[in-house]
C-alpha cells in the first residue's frame, strides 16, 4: 500500500489466506490517497527462500536481469502483463533504493500502485 502524502511513506499489509486481506484491500482502496497492489502477490515467501539463487549482488544490472526474468513468470507478474502494465526492467532496476528483499519489492509495488492512483 502507498499513502500519498507529502513524506509518500509506504505501508505494507500483510496476511494469512482467508484472513480478510481482500476486504481490508477492498476497504482502503476506496480512500483516493492510498493504493494497495491489485491482487496478492504471494512471491515474497519464494524470494525469502530462493533469494540467495539471484546472486548476492541485485545492485550489478546483470544479476538483477536474471532475477527479473525469473520474477515475470510468477502469477503476480502474468496478471501485470495481461493488464499492460508489466514493470521493464530497467525501470524497476533504477528505483531501487536498496537491492535486498525488501528494497526491490518497495520498489516494484510503488511503480505498481502509481499506475493505479493515475
Amino acid at each position: 500500500m502507498n499513502i500519498k502524502n507529502s513524506t509518500s511513506s509506504s505501508l505494507f499489509i500483510v496476511g494469512m489466506p482467508r484472513s480478510g486481506t481482500k476486504l481490508l484491500r477492498s476497504l482502503l482502496n476506496n480512500h483516493p490517497k492510498i493504493s494497495i497492489l491489485p491482487i496478492e502477490t504471494e512471491f515474497l515467501p519464494y524470494w525469502v527462500k530462493n533469494w540467495h539463487k539471484f546472486g548476492r549482488d541485485l545492485h550489478n544490472y546483470k544479476n538483477f536481469l536474471k532475477f527479473y526474468k525469473k520474477m515475470v513468470k510468477l502469477p503476480y507478474f502474468l496478471y501485470m502483463v495481461e493488464r499492460g502494465e508489466l514493470i521493464k526492467p530497467k525501470e524497476w532496476f533504477k528505483r531501487c533504493k536498496s537491492f535486498d528483499v525488501a528494497g526491490v519489492f518497495e520498489a516494484l509495488a510503488k511503480h505498481d500502485c502509481k499506475l493505479l492512483m493515475t
